[in-house]
């Protein structure tokens, strides 16, 4: 897992659901099975809206906080919004 791929996908023009495609069976090995690509959307999205504490059911019918998704599957730099990233540049 390459925290640099990370970031050139989430800075890519690719839909939020094929940038976590790529990062979740690309960027990482063994690679994360793609039952899960839809709650990396839901985290990504419910993280930009500051709801760290929701909790997602996961496939394997787990229960996780977005921020524990979030952590677990590195999905920080896709939480940054552009507009955060122009701000701090």
């Amino acid at each position: 897992m390459s925290i640099h791929t990370a970031m050139i996908i989430a800075e890519s023009n690719l839909s939020l659901e094929d940038k976590m495609v790529w990062q979740l069976q690309g960027n990482h090995f063994p690679p994360i099975d793609e039952a899960f690509i839809g709650v990396a959307v839901e985290a990504v999205t419910l993280a930009r809206q500051q709801d760290w504490d929701a909790v997602l059911r996961l496939p394997n019918n787990l229960e996780r906080t977005v921020h524990s998704v979030v952590t677990t599957l590195h999905l920080e730099p896709f939480v940054q919004t552009q507009e955060e990233k122009e701000d701090n540049e």
